[in-house]
C-alpha cells in the first residue's frame, strides 16, 4: 500500500481501494466497511448508516491505498 496526500479539511477520502491508518494504535480499517467500525483507540470512526468519517486527531492518520 501507498501514502495518499490529502487536506482533511477538504473532507474524507473515501473509495474502494482505500484505508485509514491510525498511527497511534497502529489499526488499519477500509474507508468503507462492510459495517460501521473504528479502530482500537478510538481515533477513527465510519459510520456507514450515516456515511460519515469521523477523526478526533486528524494528523495521527494516513490514508493509505492499495497499489
Amino acid at each position: 500500500m501507498k501514502v495518499v496526500y490529502f487536506n482533511h479539511e477538504d473532507g474524507w477520502p473515501v473509495g474502494e481501494g482505500l484505508f485509514y491508518h491510525c498511527k497511534t494504535c497502529d489499526k488499519t480499517i477500509p474507508s468503507q466497511p462492510p459495517r460501521s467500525s473504528g479502530c482500537e483507540c478510538g481515533n477513527i470512526y465510519i459510520d456507514m448508516g450515516a456515511a460519515r468519517v469521523a477523526v478526533k486527531r486528524p494528523y495521527d492518520i494516513e490514508l493509505l491505498e492499495e497499489e
